[in-house]
C-alpha cells in the first residue's frame, strides 16, 4: 500500500530499450512497482492483448523523479509459431507502462 501518488510520463523506445519517467507527486517517500506491457499489433498468430515484458520496484523520495528502463529482448518480443519455431516478427508494437495493468500510458514503435 502506498501513501503517496505517482505520475508516469515520457514513455519511449530507443532501439531495444524501453524507458519511462516516474514522478512521486505526493508528500511522502514511496515505492512503486513500474510495469511494462507489450502488445503486438501485427502478429501472424493470436497473442495476448497485454504481455508483461518487464517490471522494476523503485524507491522515489517525495517530489523526485526516476527513469526506469527495461530491455526488449528477443524472449520478450518473440513467440513460438505453429511449427514450434521461435520467431521475432518485424512490425508494429504498442508499449504501455504504469503501476498496474489498468492505469497505463502508451506509445507505439516499429521493430524492423
Amino acid at each position: 500500500m502506498n501513501y503517496t501518488t505517482f505520475t508516469y510520463s515520457d514513455l519511449k523506445v530507443e532501439g531495444r530499450t524501453a524507458s519511462v519517467t516516474v514522478a512521486n507527486t505526493g508528500s511522502m517517500d514511496g515505492e512503486e512497482v513500474v510495469q511494462f506491457y507489450l502488445t503486438d499489433l501485427a502478429s501472424q498468430v493470436r497473442r495476448p492483448l497485454l504481455e508483461l515484458c518487464g517490471f522494476e520496484r523503485v524507491f522515489i523520495p517525495a517530489g523526485e523523479k526516476r527513469t526506469v528502463s527495461v530491455e526488449l529482448t528477443d524472449e520478450v518480443l518473440g513467440y513460438y509459431n505453429g511449427k514450434l519455431e521461435f520467431v521475432v516478427e518485424p512490425g508494429r508494437f504498442e508499449l504501455r507502462a504504469g503501476g498496474n495493468s489498468v492505469d497505463l500510458i502508451q506509445t507505439e514503435f516499429r521493430l524492423s
